[in-house]
C-alpha cells in the first residue's frame, strides 16, 4: 500500500466517523418547566425538553425564528395536534396532560425532535 492510499482511507474513515457521530450521535439536552414554555425554533428547538405536570394546563410557544420548510409545522401525535408555524412569529398551543409519561413532538418531516416528559 503506498502513502497516498493509506491517507486517503484515514481521512475516509475520519469522514464517515464524524457525519456517524453528527447525524446520528446523542445530543444534550436542553430542559425547562413549567405552566408556560417558550420553544425557540431554529434549526431544531431549544429546550427539546419540557417538564410538565399531569393534569396541569401547559402552554407551548413555539418561537420559529429560520424560514426552513423542516420547521414550518410542529406534530404532537398523542395529544392529536398538528399545527402550522409561520416564520418569524410565535405560535401558541395549549393542552392538559392527562397521564405521566414521555410524549414526543417533532416537525411535520420528523426529522426535528423534542419531547414532553409529565410527571405525577
Amino acid at each position: 500500500m503506498t502513502t497516498d492510499r493509506v491517507a486517503a482511507i484515514a481521512a475516509g474513515a475520519g469522514l464517515v466517523a464524524f457525519l456517524l457521530v453528527f447525524f446520528f450521535g446523542k445530543r444534550p439536552q436542553a430542559a425547562a418547566s413549567g405552566s408556560r414554555v417558550t420553544i425557540v425554533v431554529d434549526g431544531g428547538y431549544t429546550p427539546d425538553l419540557v417538564v410538565a405536570r399531569r393534569g396541569r394546563p401547559l402552554t407551548l410557544v413555539f418561537d420559529r425564528r429560520d424560514s426552513g420548510p423542516c420547521t414550518d409545522e410542529i406534530v404532537l401525535p398523542d395529544f392529536g395536534i398538528r399545527r402550522s408555524l409561520p416564520s418569524g412569529a410565535r405560535t401558541e398551543i395549549g393542552l392538559v396532560p392527562r397521564q405521566a409519561g414521555e410524549f414526543p413532538f417533532s416537525c411535520g418531516m420528523n426529522m426535528l425532535h423534542g419531547k414532553i416528559r409529565v410527571t405525577e
